[in-house]
């Protein structure tokens, strides 16, 4: 680099102290120029960069507020012209919340408990994340003082309904209650058993094979409630040296098993054993204010190697043994053939 007294006298100029201090000036003023161009470059490119990044999140913003607001309206609508109340199918109920609370719950205010307690955990989260997205949409920063609060005290009461609603009804599914009987075919005079299923005079119309919902096979009455199911009856093998028998089993759930067992023993269940003939209801009844606890009646027929078994037509509203309908099949060690 060339010193300071040869820039000067290649300029012309005499090598003195004040012609030194001038040119000393100049160049620190040019220095400090360069920087602050310098630095003005910097900042312009940080600021471009800056607005570009800024640009980015605001599309992501709106773009966020435009799908809360799509997904909150739309299930809103779904919920409400969907006919969340009106098409209830509650174990395929129809819509009929009322069958639903008298063989269920046997208390009108349970069942609108439970309803508005579901409705309040659906809509309070929809709602909220409407308000969210409009408030992203227009930019608001503006909120309205108590509503988030307003808003958990909803969802929260929404949850304690259902729990307050559906706690003394879950809670009388958790024992299952047992009353068995055992009849002895003593008085067999042939090696065919006849096994007769009334005609169902109460569900009438219904075929074997058709799929039924759980209510259209139930009939409240004042007095009485009738089940067109669950009732299952099959047949079982035994030791050829043994005598056949049947044994009738009536299930029903309760809070323990002595609950469970008298609900159980309320069950009626029309049977009878005459000879070599076996005669069965396709449906049964409780009282009518025993509410609906997964009652159930199951029939099985134990016959030895060698005996025959005569169906009548009406089989098939008990059993998946429609197959055999008007038909006499023999039981062999694999069971019927």
């Amino acid at each position: 680099a060339k010193s300071t007294a040869e820039k000067l006298k290649m300029r012309g100029e005499t090598v003195n102290i004040d012609n030194i201090r001038r040119f000393v000036n100049q160049e620190a003023k040019t220095a400090s120029e360069n920087i602050n161009n310098a630095g003005a470059k910097l900042r312009s490119t940080f600021e471009r960069g800056s607005n570009r990044s800024g640009d980015l999140g605001y599309f992501i913003k709106k773009a966020i507020g435009l799908v809360l607001v799509f997904f909150s309206i739309s299930m809103l609508i779904g919920f409400i012209t969907g006919g969340f109340v009106a098409n209830f199918q509650l174990f395929g109920a129809g819509g009929d919340l009322q069958k639903v609370n008298d063989l269920i719950f046997k208390d009108t205010g349970t069942i609108w408990m439970l309803v508005f307690g579901i409705i309040l955990i659906v809509l309070i989260p929809l709602l909220g994340m409407l308000l969210t997205g409009v408030r992203l949409l227009i930019d608001s920063t503006k909120r309205v003082r108590g509503l988030n609060w307003a808003f958990l005290v909803l969802f929260i009461s929404g949850i304690v309904m259902i729990i307050l609603g559906s706690g003394n009804v879950f809670r009388d599914f958790r024992r299952v209650g047992e009353i068995s009987r055992k009849i002895e075919m003593d008085s067999i005079s042939s090696d065919t058993i006849f096994v007769h299923v009334h005609s169902d005079t109460i569900f009438t119309g219904r075929g074997y094979d058709d799929e039924h919902e759980f209510f259209d096979l139930v009939e409240i009455q004042p007095s009485r409630t009738i089940y067109g199911e669950p009732i299952s009856f099959r047949v079982e093998p035994i030791d050829n040296d043994e005598k056949p028998y049947l044994i009738v089993e009536k299930y029903s759930n309760g809070f323990n098993l002595i609950d469970a067992g008298e609900r159980a023993s309320r069950i009626e269940f029309d049977y009878a054993v005459n000879g070599n003939v076996v005669t069965m209801d396709p449906l049964f009844t409780t009282p009518a204010s025993d509410p609906y606890r997964a009652q159930n009646v199951n029939i099985t027929l134990y016959a030895p190697e060698g005996m025959h078994i005569a169906f009548n037509k009406n089989i098939g509203f008990i059993s998946w043994y429609d197959e055999y309908e008007d038909s006499t099949v023999e039981m062999t060690e694999d069971g019927l053939e």
